[in-house]
């Protein structure tokens, strides 16, 4: 239920008005049951709102101290008793023309013996008190007593004080716009008079009921248009059968106003009864006596009756054991005080008797939500980061859309999706209130604790939503954009400069006792980038340690598109991962579970790509396959990826390494043969023998390794700060080592430890994928040798031991390549040899040698013995 948007509008421009007239601040939601900003509107100022209620006077005179015309006090005056219909006398003013507005303002005037005709009316004329008093005086029936005394104008002066007109009127001349509403407002409120044979005798009411059939009751304001006090059974009263009703002392009346703003509220109420002769309340107004304070929740400790204050004044007030509790616009008798110590909101504690125990506690109680998705069809409003604040808008709920922004209420239709939230929904469900956040507070971070954020010199308090999702990503110095909360608190981020880029997570991995994590990403410049991440982390907008953000993303799959930011050390801080990522590249998945396939050939090969639009993230990728065996094997597993537009052109396809940092180049694709950013490299290998520190030609020390490459003894230069990999983390080369590493200018610039020879293993982190398995390319063949014939070496999966005996099903078969390399691991060097001087090599048994080959497609291009 869509509550009537009009009716709050109506209050609240009243509201307003009578505001902007006493310089009082009205909030946004004072219409709503939010609480006012600054003081309420009292009886001091009830004539400006009742007169403005019911009536068009605010047309025609400002509340100023400007003189106030003798056409518009007329047309003001005729507006409040509601004659417009004696209109029809005709007039004799030369000076007014008939199809003028006035005119029948005048007219109903003259019929009434308000103003007299003559030739000239004189209506832009500055209207005297004295014609005032003869307007006022006559309304209320006491003009024969006031000819009888003197006549115009010393008689109407007594009369009008003897009815007293003239209270809180200073004036003796002129008549001000604030002495007009004062003046009228006490005309409605003096004793009416009744012409009888024998004078005058006084009516049982007021004007106002005479000429409007209102009356004036007092009370106190029990329910409004979502909330029911005094009972279960009231408090369980439907917003429906509350909508456009006000009760007072229990007793409901109809309303096309909304009052909420004073639930619990001592008040004068002005009251009729409309065509269907139902009770109805046209304005009301707080008496004098309430004592209303309005409390920001950060700012409040609650302790058994007592909320204290914690801004260094610390009042105290004392809660009546009685009082009523409305949360979130709804009378709640199970809620628990003690809870008020967790509220994100205002706490307004509510005197309506002044004896100093508050008698109401209204809780307005927000969270903040960021928009995923609004179904426009089942009235759903999802958040982006938890399922527990959805919002479901059926027929039974009230509520409303309030757009700071565009300051007034608005339609469901105005959230739409990344709108920033903060809802009221209360314990039943059955009042939901939502602001479209739409204050912005931009500027530079100076510093932050848990508590407080300091932004161009000034200090904020924060919600709790920004302290869990997004304190994690500001530093000192950062320009942000800051959404404003209802207590004016740092509420969530609009904005925060660091930039924002997209790649592919590659890598993820924990070191220090699985404490830290690390990651490795090929970036939309086409390079790979490894990175330390942040001791708090936020993955997909919720904040997390290391080892729960480790878990967080490779739940979705090892290497998947990513949203990415890094903070001021360099440290990945942000990830937003694809909500779809570990459809697409997935090491487990071979190529025949991909749709919509592109057949490529190159060198004789032939690869297949899939492009993929993440909807997401709004961009377009596309993963790169081999096939192993021929054109139409598509049961190959996916060796490369590459970022690129929406309409790649079936152009090159080159090798590429950038991929898996695998056995095997990736591939990319790219339009256009544009691919000026792609430094394509070829990778080599080369089983070290020893590394050392020199100096190198451009004077600055740096590692070098030499060792045996491609037939030949070579040494390399490590260019300082560079990546090696092992094991999915950072690594030393030690001797031993085969290393699988690229280089620029004469200089190792990446570089991956394929196969460790202090441990005699391979490589087992993601960087080679499953060994022994599966290979689209290259792998390695491990073991002892079991027999040698020819150019073929049969070996074991394991290295032999004493007793061993070796079973066929473990066997491998091999090709031993011409030229060898043996490192023996106790002295570290390496001698060089024939496939012929194998056996020489070898040992058996428990001192059995261990033989590496390395397997490209059946033909062995690298082969090290290590003996003891």
């Amino acid at each position: 239920m869509f509550r009537n948007s009009k009716k709050l509008k109506s209050i609240f421009s009243v509201l307003a008005a009578t505001a902007a007239a006493f310089n009082i601040a009205v909030s946004a939601l004072a219409a709503d049951g939010a609480e006012a900003s600054g003081e309420v509107i009292t009886a001091d100022n009830e004539y400006y709102g009742l007169l403005a209620a019911i009536s068009d006077m605010e047309n025609y005179i400002e509340y100023d101290n400007e003189p106030v015309t003798r056409a518009d006090f007329v047309r003001s005056f005729i507006s409040v008793i509601d004659m417009e219909h004696m209109s029809g006398t005709a007039l004799s003013f030369e000076d007014v023309d008939p199809s003028s507005e006035m005119y029948d303002a005048l007219s109903a005037a003259v019929g009434m013996g308000l103003i007299s005709d003559s030739d000239s009316f004189r209506p832009d004329d500055a209207i005297t008190l004295n014609e005032v008093y003869k307007i006022c005086v006559s309304a209320c029936g006491y003009a024969l007593s006031a000819e009888m005394s003197g006549g115009y104008p010393q008689g109407y002066i007594a009369a009008a004080s003897e009815l007293r007109l003239a209270d809180g009127i200073s004036s003796t001349d002129s008549v001000s716009g604030v002495d007009a509403y004062r003046i009228i407002f006490n005309t409605l409120d003096a004793d009416y008079y009744y012409r009888t044979a024998d004078g005058y005798e006084k009516g049982s009411g007021d004007v106002l009921e005479a000429y409007r059939d209102i009356t004036e009751i007092r009370g106190v304001v029990t329910s409004n248009g979502t909330a029911s006090c005094g009972s279960y059974e009231a408090a369980a009263e439907e917003p429906s059968s509350l909508e456009g009703t006000i009760g007072i002392d229990y007793v409901k009346y109809i309303s096309d106003l909304n009052y909420d703003l004073y639930l619990g509220y001592s008040v004068k109420a002005y009251t009729t009864y409309n065509e269907y002769d139902e009770a109805e309340i046209v304005y009301v107004c707080p008496e004098k006596d309430n004592d209303v304070i309005s409390l920001a929740s950060y700012n409040i400790e609650y302790t058994r009756g007592y909320i204290e204050t914690l801004d260094g004044a610390n009042e105290r007030y004392t809660l009546n054991s009685s009082a009523e509790v409305i949360y979130n616009g709804r009378a709640d008798y199970d809620y628990s005080l003690d809870l008020l110590n967790d509220v994100n909101g205002t706490v307004t504690l509510v005197d309506n008797d002044n004896d100093r125990k508050y008698d109401y506690i209204i809780i307005d109680d927000y969270y903040y939500m960021e928009v995923a998705s609004y179904d426009k069809e089942e009235l759903v409003i999802r958040d982006t980061r938890s399922a527990d604040k959805q919002i479901t808008l059926d027929d039974s709920v009230s509520f409303s859309v309030y757009s700071e922004e565009e300051a007034d209420y608005t339609e469901l239709s105005s959230i739409t999706q990344g709108s920033m939230l903060a809802v009221r929904r209360s314990n039943d469900e059955k009042v939901v209130d939502i602001i479209i956040l739409g204050r912005i507070l931009s500027g530079t971070v100076d510093s932050y604790t848990d508590e407080l954020i300091t932004v161009n010199g000034a200090d904020y308090h924060m919600s709790d939503y920004f302290a869990e999702n997004y304190l994690n990503g500001l530093g000192a110095g950062k320009n942000a954009d800051f959404y404003l909360g209802v207590n004016d608190e740092i509420a969530a981020l609009s904005y925060i400069d660091t930039p924002i880029e997209y790649g592919y997570l590659t890598l993820a991995y924990l070191e220090d006792n699985d404490e830290e994590m690390g990651v490795k990403i090929f970036t939309e410049r086409g390079e790979h980038m490894r990175y330390s991440c942040a001791s708090k982390m936020t993955v997909d907008g919720t904040s997390m340690t290391e080892t729960e953000a480790y878990a967080a993303i490779t739940s979705k799959g090892a290497r998947q598109l990513i949203r990415y930011g890094l903070n001021d050390e360099g440290e990945l801080k942000t990830v937003d991962t694809s909500e779809t990522s570990s459809t697409y590249l997935d090491d487990s998945r071979p190529l025949n579970e991909y749709n919509n396939l592109t057949k490529h050939s190159f060198a004789a090969s032939y690869y297949y790509r899939v492009s993929t639009f993440y909807p997401y993230f709004n961009i377009q990728n596309t993963v790169i396959f081999r096939a192993p065996n021929n054109a139409d094997d598509t049961s190959g597993y996916a060796i490369g990826y590459s970022f690129a537009d929406g309409n790649i052109a079936d152009g090159t396809i080159e090798p590429y390494n950038v991929g898996l940092d695998g056995t095997a180049d990736a591939l990319v694709v790219y339009a256009d043969n544009n691919d000026a950013a792609i430094n394509r490299v070829s990778p080599s290998i080369i089983l070290v023998e020893k590394v050392y520190e020199e100096l190198a030609p451009d004077g600055e020390i740096k590692t070098k390794i030499s060792g045996w490459e491609s037939g030949t003894f070579k040494e390399h230069y490590l260019k300082n700060g560079i990546e090696i990999l092992k094991d999915r983390a950072p690594a030393e080369i030690k001797p031993g080592d085969i290393v699988r590493f690229t280089e620029t200018n004469d200089e190792i610039t990446a570089a991956v430890v394929e196969f460790i020879g202090e441990e005699l293993r391979p490589n087992t982190g993601d960087n080679l994928g499953y060994f022994n398995i599966r290979s689209t390319d290259c792998h390695y063949q491990v073991g002892s040798v079991y027999s040698f014939e020819g150019q073929w070496a049969l070996i074991s999966n394991t290295r032999g031991e004493a007793d061993y005996n070796y079973d066929t099903a473990n066997l491998i078969n091999v090709k031993i390549p011409d030229s060898i390399a043996v490192y023996n691991s106790t002295i570290g060097v390496i001698r060089t040899g024939t496939r012929d001087d194998i056996k020489t090599y070898m040992n058996s048994g428990s001192e059995a040698s261990y033989i590496l080959v390395k397997q490209y497609y059946g033909t062995s291009n690298f082969c090290v013995i290590y003996e003891k």
